[in-house]
């Protein structure tokens, strides 16, 4: 998606991609995404991996900042065209995350249903073939 000057904005890092998943939730301190992102990667997370990138959204008009408290903290929010482009971006992965999926799944010898990872193998006349259980490998 291209912001006010026309560069595209991209999302190139997890940290990126965790951050917009977050701000897709709500309105986030800067603090707040910085502990959060800690946990979610299991790593620490340096204020130099997040306030670039908050900046740059800022500057493509996709979050609003505010400052509320007493030691005026800022909150980050995502504007109207800042969920188009969280949400535009959240089914852009998920089209690419079902088609990796998809590409591993194998059908069941007896009951087709789908299945993603294990499954019972048996040797039948002699070849080897995939059921969902041991119940759908008898039965076949």
């Amino acid at each position: 998606m291209k912001d006010v000057k026309g560069k595209t904005l991209s999302i190139t890092t997890l940290m990126k991609l965790y951050t917009m998943l977050l701000l897709s939730e709500g309105p986030r301190y800067g603090y707040e995404l910085i502990k959060e992102l800690s946990r979610m990667t299991t790593k620490p997370v340096s204020p130099a991996q997040v306030y670039p990138f908050l900046r740059e959204l800022e500057k493509a008009k996709h979050i609003k900042i505010s400052e509320k408290g007493q030691r005026e903290k800022k909150v980050y929010k995502l504007t109207g065209k800042g969920e188009k482009f969280s949400k535009s971006f959240i089914t852009r992965l998920s089209h690419m995350l079902e088609a990796g999926i998809k590409a591993r799944l194998v059908k069941c010898e007896h009951c087709g249903c789908e299945i993603y990872s294990g499954g019972y193998m048996k040797g039948v006349s002699g070849k080897i073939k995939t059921f969902c259980c041991r119940a759908c490998a008898r039965a076949f």
